[in-house]
């Protein structure tokens, strides 16, 4: 893919060149070169600006041959080209490497996300809890086959608010974890989690502990006891002839 020589020379000797991904065209990179530039410099120079070094090795300029595209001869002069298609290593910066996710800043939607912080993770074991469980669960996870939907509402619902308190659980370990290291608390006991200190021991979804958790158990109750059940409403939708008289006051 070589274009004639058109773009004029720069007053210090250089020429743009664009590199283009031969899986995709979209993809372009604009370098200044030298125009007695070699190619093997020319990608060189491409290794620098888009931060891949792994490029020299495994990165080819395509050009136009009797047979179709083949890899070109980087001794060979840049001379008129001023398009070059390139292959075999990604023609942009590798992505940056994020420190490892927190509970403190861990995306709970994002599935994908690894949390692999050191402290988490002993937060985590300290309190039986598995990383994943820190995740966002979608509705759709509990409906089955035959399940009423309002159940698998409620099952949602349910472990949502578990699954928030359990963060904040974990987060509260790993304060207490920060706060050992830096000799702000006194050490734990060996094999002694931090749910002795009021966690997950406290009692079974203990307000303390599971506080939105409960708070659910608390809004159903109100709505689902025997006597809230039975007991009919003080007003019923207007229907009929009564709901267009209604109507037509207004």
């Amino acid at each position: 893919a070589a274009r004639p020589l058109g773009a004029a020379m720069s007053g210090d000797g250089t020429v743009e060149v664009v590199i283009r991904a031969l899986d995709d065209a979209e993809r372009e990179v604009k370098l200044q070169v030298p125009v007695k530039a070699t190619l093997a410099e020319v990608k060189e120079m491409l290794a620098k600006q888009v931060e891949r070094p792994e490029l020299m090795e495994s990165g080819v300029f395509m050009v136009n041959g009797p047979s179709g595209q083949q890899p070109a001869i980087e001794t060979q002069k840049l001379g008129p080209r001023r398009e070059l298609l390139f292959t075999g290593a990604p023609l942009y910066p590798p992505p940056v490497e994020l420190p490892p996710a927190t509970v403190e800043d861990f995306d709970p939607y994002n599935q994908e996300q690894l949390i692999e912080s050191p402290r988490t993770l002993k937060a985590c074991e300290a309190e039986g809890v598995d990383p994943e469980e820190l995740f966002y669960v979608p509705l759709e996870s509990f409906v089955q086959p035959g399940l009423p939907k309002r159940l698998a509402q409620l099952r949602h619902d349910f472990f949502e608010a578990y699954r928030q308190d359990t963060v904040e659980i974990v987060r509260r370990a790993r304060n207490h974890i920060i706060g050992e290291e830096e000799d702000e608390l006194p050490s734990m006991p060996s094999l002694v989690s931090v749910t002795a200190y009021g966690g997950n021991w406290g009692g079974p979804l203990a307000p303390q502990t599971y506080p939105m958790t409960h708070q659910l158990f608390l809004d159903l109750n109100s709505v689902i006891s025997p006597e809230k059940v039975m007991e009919r409403p003080k007003s019923l939708p207007l229907t009929g002839a009564a709901a267009a008289a209604v109507g037509g006051n207004g």
